[in-house]
């Protein structure tokens, strides 16, 4: 994990390195530099996410939490990070309207993903409610 790290700094510099080159030499290039790069360092991050998310669980196993909502945690997470992402690329890429629409999606998936737990927490109120 520490090396990690430094790999994903190296790859960030070099990505910024290149795309500063081609921005200069080859416009039309740029963007897809931009893209491979995060896509690298997506990938850097991949390998160590099954460590945190095996002691994220074991932590919940100690406190007697359901897994569950760490998975639904975990993917509004992911929704997150992948939409800011895109979102990013968007506004470098001098698309606005299209960073917009990208985040707007996002903030809808993130909220279907939590109307199970709106409900878990609406029957709970109702259970204390009529007791």
């Amino acid at each position: 994990m520490d090396g990690s790290v430094f790999k994903i700094c190296a790859a960030a510099l070099v990505t910024a390195l290149l795309v500063l080159l081609l921005r200069q030499y080859k416009p039309e290039y740029a963007p897809i530099a931009a893209i491979a790069g995060v896509a690298v360092i997506g990938m850097l991050l991949m390998r160590d996410l099954p460590s945190v998310i095996g002691l994220a669980e074991s932590f919940l196993e100690f406190g007697g939490v359901d897994g569950g909502w760490l998975k639904l945690l975990l993917k509004a997470l992911g929704i997150a990070v992948l939409i800011q992402t895109s979102a990013d690329l968007c506004r470098d890429n001098s698309n606005a309207a299209l960073a917009g629409a990208v985040e707007l999606a996002g903030k809808v998936l993130i909220l279907m993903l939590a109307v199970p737990l709106l409900r878990a927490a609406a029957e709970i109120a109702v259970g204390l409610i009529k007791s």
